[in-house]
């Protein structure tokens, strides 16, 4: 029964742990509104500079990326590389294909 205890709260702790961001969407500077975000390279290289912002510098290293493009947005989701990942170890990054708006929401 301890045990059980123990390994709950480390979970549980796991997911605490991680740093709560303001969700404050962000824009990128252009004259041009049409089209700022057109490729999967570019969405990636602006969703791995919000997440370092997070984590520090080679944060992004720790994880796996993946770039999703739906109609409006892309989705950047960055997921664990860990043998043993630890519950909410993951984020992902919405970036706004005309506005250039940037939203970062971390796992729970």
């Amino acid at each position: 029964m301890a045990s059980t205890l123990l390994v709950s709260l480390l979970c549980l702790s796991g997911c605490a742990s991680h740093k709560m961001l303001n969700n404050v969407p962000q824009t990128i500077d252009s004259a041009d509104n049409s089209k700022i975000v057109d490729s999967a390279k570019s969405a990636r290289l602006i969703a791995i500079q919000k997440f370092n912002e997070s984590g520090g510098r080679g944060h992004h290293l720790k994880y796996k990326i993946t770039v999703k493009e739906e109609s409006e947005k892309w989705i950047v989701f960055f997921t664990s590389k860990s043998l043993m990942p630890i519950i909410g170890d993951h984020a992902m990054v919405w970036i706004d294909k005309t506005t250039g708006e940037i939203k970062l929401h971390h796992g729970l």
